[in-house]
C-alpha cells in the first residue's frame, strides 16, 4: 500500500479515526458574523458580517473496543493539546461520487454535480479525502471546479501518482482544517475493555494556506 497525500499546506497531521456509526453523527454550520451590543440606547443588537465564511462543526462519536484504541484517541488528542493545534479531518460520509476512471498522471476528477463547490473556492474549504478499498489513502487540494456536461471537474493542485478507477473508491469525503471543540477529553467506561469517547471539531477555516 502506499499512500497519497499532498495539498495539506503547512497542517500536515490528519485525524483519521473512523467514528462508530451506530451512533448518530452530528454536522452544524454556525452563521459567521459578531454581535455587537450598545446598552441603553435604541441599537440593542447590530451583526457584522465577518466574511461570510461559516464554520462546521462536527460531532463524532466512538466506540473504543480495545484498550489500544483509547490510547490512540486520546495520544492525538494530548499531541494536538487540545484545541491548541489545527489539524485535517475528513467527513468520514461520501460526499462525492466519482464517475469516470482517472488515470496516472491526471490533473483532474470528474465527480457527480452536488453543488459543494459552488461557493466555497476562494474560502479554503477545497480539500478532499479518498480511502481506497485497499486502505490507501489520497489527499488533495482543489484549485477549482467548473461544471462540464452533466459532470463537476475537481482541478487537482497535484497530478494523481496512480491511477484510480470508480471500483477503488471506498470513501470520498470533504475535508476540513478542524480543531477540537475543547480541552477535555471524556471516556465512558462500558466494560473494562470497551469504553464511549465523544469528540467535537470546530473548523478554522480562516487559518487555511
Amino acid at each position: 500500500m502506499a499512500d497519497d497525500k499532498t495539498g495539506l499546506g503547512t497542517h500536515s497531521d490528519i485525524f483519521e479515526y473512523k467514528p462508530n456509526w451506530a451512533q448518530a453523527q452530528d454536522f452544524s454550520f454556525h452563521v459567521a458574523h459578531k454581535i455587537f451590543g450598545f446598552p441603553g440606547t435604541i441599537h440593542k443588537m447590530f451583526n457584522f458580517d465577518s466574511g461570510g465564511v461559516s464554520p462546521v462543526v462536527m460531532k463524532f462519536g466512538y466506540s473504543a473496543m480495545e484498550k489500544e484504541d483509547e490510547f490512540n484517541l486520546l495520544s492525538f488528542f494530548a499531541d494536538s493539546n487540545g484545541r491548541h493545534e489545527a489539524f485535517w479531518c475528513p467527513s468520514f460520509s461520501n460526499d462525492f461520487s466519482l464517475v469516470s476512471n482517472a488515470s496516472l498522471g491526471a490533473t483532474y476528477l470528474e465527480v457527480a454535480p452536488n453543488h459543494f463547490f459552488d461557493e466555497t473556492l476562494g474560502t479554503n474549504n477545497e480539500r478532499i479525502y479518498i480511502e481506497k478499498t485497499n486502505g490507501d489513502v489520497i489527499t488533495r487540494q482543489i484549485t477549482d471546479a467548473d461544471d462540464v456536461g452533466d459532470v463537476t471537474r475537481l482541478d487537482l493542485d497535484t497530478v494523481l501518482a496512480a491511477a484510480l478507477d470508480i471500483s477503488d473508491v471506498l470513501l470520498f469525503s470533504r475535508m476540513y482544517l478542524v480543531r477540537f471543540g475543547d480541552d477535555r477529553f471524556d471516556i465512558k467506561s462500558i466494560n473494562h475493555h470497551v469504553g464511549d469517547v465523544t469528540l467535537n471539531f470546530v473548523e478554522c477555516n480562516r487559518e487555511m494556506d
